[in-house]
């Protein structure tokens, strides 16, 4: 059973954290390797269809035209040609990758190619509905299973809009669990939002119990769907206290109380939190070490980004040596993103813009998870401290 400690107040800012000597050398490793970009991480979404409608989906609309099977082969040899394909893992995602019916003949390919793994993400529909889909998978060579599971059951098949959507994904996960937990990495992601705020920790607890290694949990932001969708935002400090608890649960895991490992996703800088909310420091290696083939064949810096500056080329018509050597020079500079609210922060030297996807064509900033942060222990500390007493005037 999770229950974590409290945690001692903390002040927002990242130079109050122990780490931050260790973050500003990782900014300056990072710095150098955007002046050597190497791949290491390729994103295949697969296709840009779903099965169904999840008002939270970060993935924006985009032509609907998907690779047939022997475009993607050739779009894949293209990139093992030019990079070392065992340096290189692919994550498949989708829209839902599991519609396509050649997935485990495309595993299968990457892995002959050469590239040194393949992952998949899911929301486990089809996978709980055909479980023999994941047997072929599995069997194909795929390393990892990342499933989506927000629950408790009625919050999740509301927020998807099906009303088998929760027991078809723990379906999966079961299947994935008993049958290959030895050769399959699975992990769940936990989206939260004010609907499952109070509830989320059910489901951690039940996810511990079937012995769920590794859980990542992810705040709803506003992009894809969800950018018109206010209600699944969450305030500053529902914001603080999930930081706090995924805190609090790694250090539980930490001190051997819990064999679960829980970490915030890679999404936004997290001021105080950097280091200890999530594995390692925010890095976003968008266009520097990682890649996506986009579902119509495009090569972007990030599958999640819609910005002009964040598609290279074309991998069906176009080498991709050449667009990886001069299709993403805006994201191994990183200073012209010093605009806008960023211009006055004083945790520029730490978070160096941020991730690139909460960006705007022109770099300005769209959002900073680290000012939410500070806003609400700011606030925190102003109703700790009481009303200010206005002294009364003294008579003479």
């Amino acid at each position: 059973m999770l229950r974590p400690k409290p945690l001692a107040p903390c002040l927002w800012s990242c130079r109050a954290s122990p780490l931050a000597g260790e973050l500003s050398d990782l900014r300056a490793r990072e710095a150098a390797s955007r002046r050597a970009p190497r791949l290491e991480s390729l994103v295949w979404q697969a296709t840009n269809l779903c099965n169904l409608r999840c008002r939270h989906c970060c993935v924006a609309q985009r032509p609907r035209i998907d690779l047939d099977t022997a475009s993607a082969r050739k779009v894949f040899d293209n990139i093992a040609r030019t990079v070392e394909p065992g340096q290189v893992s692919v994550g498949i995602s989708g829209g839902e990758p599991t519609i396509r019916r050649d997935l485990a003949e495309m595993v299968r390919h990457m892995l002959d190619a050469g590239f040194s793994g393949v992952g998949l993400a899911s929301n486990g529909f089809l996978l709980g509905q055909h479980r023999e889909r994941l047997d072929e998978l599995v069997k194909a060579g795929l390393g990892s299973l990342n499933l989506s599971l927000d629950g408790p059951a009625e919050y999740h098949n509301a927020l998807r809009r099906h009303p088998k959507a929760y027991d078809l994904a723990i379906s999966a996960l079961v299947h994935a669990l008993r049958f290959y937990s030895e050769v399959l990495e699975v992990v769940v992601t936990i989206s939260v939002s004010p609907g499952n705020f109070q509830t989320y920790p059910i489901i951690l607890e039940l996810l511990e119990q079937l012995g769920v290694p590794y859980v990542k949990i992810v705040a709803v932001m506003p992009y894809g769907e969800a950018e018109h969708a206010a209600d699944l935002g969450l305030s500053d400090e529902q914001f603080v206290q999930l930081l706090e608890n995924a805190t609090r649960i790694r250090r539980c895991f930490d001190a051997g109380e819990t064999p679960m490992r829980v970490s915030m996703t890679d999404d936004g800088f997290l001021g105080c939190f950097e280091g200890a909310s999530r594995d390692g420091f925010l890095n976003c290696p968008a266009g520097v070490d990682t890649a996506a083939i986009l579902q119509d064949g495009r090569l972007s810096a990030c599958a999640q980004m819609t910005q002009p500056f964040s598609v290279a080329g074309d991998l069906r018509s176009e080498s991709f040596a050449s667009l990886w050597k001069d299709g993403f020079r805006e994201f191994r500079n990183r200073r012209w993103l010093h605009k806008g609210m960023c211009s006055r922060c004083v945790e520029w030297r730490y978070c160096q813009g941020g991730s690139m996807h909460d960006r705007a064509a022109d770099g300005t900033p769209l959002r900073c998870n680290a000012l939410r942060v500070r806003r609400a222990l700011e606030a925190r500390a102003r109703a700790a401290a009481g009303p200010k007493r206005v002294p009364r005037a003294t008579a003479r």
